[in-house]
């Protein structure tokens, strides 16, 4: 249980924020980074373009695979474990001598991002009271809010002064601050010596059914291969009712749905739903900085998009603090996990 010093939560809770921050700092300053990587490595709008889209096809499909792997092994191992990824991948971005090493670091990246949004939103039962976990999950999904709105401004200003490698070290030197944070601020709390069984058939069926809804989402110009991967995505819902169904350790349980739908609904659905969106943004930096010859400066109007998201959050979490309250109660006396 966390401690019920306010000091001391309030450190734990500015860890998990800046862990949360970061994921989602990583959808939206890659967009603006995506003219000057075209420019770099003398790629296709189509090819640059894959820099995003790897990195939110690997979150999405991998949020609750990650969630589920923190029951198992531990919250904040597996938390630091995806910030390490997420740093190394931001480095390896920036050692890449061709686009498509970039798209690779960045998929190995979406993989730590999808670590860190999952076990942060985990980790809120370790950092904070179940009085004040509504209120720290508004919190995240503000600083989420903020990270997203915030990128095309930082990553503009850094393609002004330092060019796209810089922001790739920023998301990496800032990896490294969470590692510490996180590290010194969270407590480690024992799991299980008797794990049980992970139900991997489900886990796959569920990252490749999320995996092909993304991408169906995001390709274009629609075309039958839109079409196609949505029915695959289809089929692999009712796959994996099937299979969660059967199974002797359900990937998604009672206990876990609450913490599963908030991270879908602040992060991963977000993601999967928005990742049309971002490919928009994408397109639109290109053009901007491509068709029309503005520098990155001119690309933080897209900010603007997101300016409404960050003040909807704390509300509405001090709001569901009694319903948290209630609903873990009834959870306990249903026998949890």
């Amino acid at each position: 249980m966390p401690s019920h010093s306010s000091r001391g939560q309030g450190w734990r809770l500015a860890s998990l924020s800046l862990a949360m921050l970061l994921p989602s700092l990583g959808i939206s300053v890659a967009n603006i980074a995506l003219p000057s990587l075209r420019i770099a490595f003398d790629a296709s709008s189509q090819e640059a373009q894959w820099v995003v889209i790897a990195y939110l096809v690997v979150v999405t499909s991998s949020l609750v695979t990650a969630g589920r792997l923190g029951d198992l092994f531990g919250r904040k191992p597996l938390l630091l474990a995806g910030i390490a990824i997420f740093s190394l991948a931001s480095l390896g971005a920036v050692l890449a001598h061709t686009i498509w090493v970039v798209v690779l670091a960045r998929a190995v990246q979406g993989l730590g991002a999808a670590m860190m949004m999952s076990l942060t939103v985990a980790a809120l039962s370790d950092a904070v009271t179940v009085e004040r976990t509504g209120t720290a999950m508004g919190l995240l999904g503000t600083v989420s809010a903020i990270g997203t709105a915030a990128g095309p401004s930082l990553g503009g200003l850094l393609l002004g002064m330092f060019g796209w490698p810089s922001i790739f070290v920023l998301m990496a030197i800032a990896g490294l601050l969470a590692a510490l944070f996180v590290g010194t601020q969270l407590p480690a709390v024992a799991t299980l010596h008797r794990r049980p069984a992970f139900d991997l058939p489900g886990a796959l069926t569920l990252m490749l059914t999320v995996a092909a809804f993304a991408l169906a989402t995001t390709l274009g110009p629609l075309t039958f291969v839109n079409a196609v991967l949505g029915g695959l995505a289809v089929l692999g819902v009712a796959a994996f009712v099937r299979i969660e169904r059967r199974a002797a350790a359900p990937l998604i349980t009672g206990a876990s749905a609450m913490g599963t739908l908030f991270t879908l609904g602040s992060g991963g659905t977000g993601m999967a739903g928005g990742s049309g969106l971002q490919a928009v943004f994408a397109a639109a930096s290109l053009f901007v900085v491509v068709a029309l010859g503005l520098s990155a400066w001119a690309n933080r109007v897209e900010a603007t998009s997101n300016g409404n998201l960050p003040g909807e959050a704390p509300a509405s979490g001090r709001v569901s603090d009694p319903l948290m309250v209630t609903a873990r109660a009834k959870v306990v006396r249903g026998g949890g996990d």
